[in-house]
Formats: structure tokens, C-alpha cells, sequence
């Protein structure tokens, strides 16, 4: 992961590392890097692009994200 992660920006790296430590090790077994990856760019655009959401702190930014994600997760299982 590391080396892939190396090729993105510094705030993609920082969200596929938050993922990668802060989901359970099933999830990650189960679901290819592809997946979580394609999750930590919709929630940076939508950083970027919803002004309420550039306004959110780091650590609200990054607890929802990641409490939003166990939701969709759950659903695809």
C-alpha cells in the first residue's frame, strides 16, 4: 500500500491511510484497494467542492468519512 499510496497527493495519501487504519481488517481483506480508493476521492472532491464541507475541521472531516463509509460497507455485504 505504501508504495502505491507515494503516487498521490499529500491529502489522498492521508485519506487512504486513515482508511486503511481505521477499518477492520475484514473489510479490508474483503474488498479490493480500488474500492477504498475510489471512496477517499469522492469524499476529498466533495471537500473541495461543497463549501460546508471544506468548513469542516479535519477531525470532523475524517470521523464522518469514515462512520459514513462503515455504512456503505455494511450495505454491500
Amino acid at each position: 500500500m505504501e508504495m502505491t499510496a507515494n503516487r498521490f497527493s499529500p491529502e489522498r495519501h492521508k485519506a487512504i491511510e486513515f482508511l486503511y487504519a481505521h477499518l477492520p481488517q475484514s473489510d479490508l481483506d474483503s474488498y479490493s484497494p480500488a474500492l477504498f480508493q475510489e471512496f477517499a476521492d469522492h469524499a476529498l472532491a466533495l471537500r473541495e467542492s461543497a463549501p460546508w464541507c471544506a468548513a469542516l475541521s479535519e477531525e470532523i472531516f475524517y470521523g464522518n468519512f469514515f462512520r459514513s463509509l462503515q455504512f456503505f460497507i455494511q450495505d454491500l455485504k
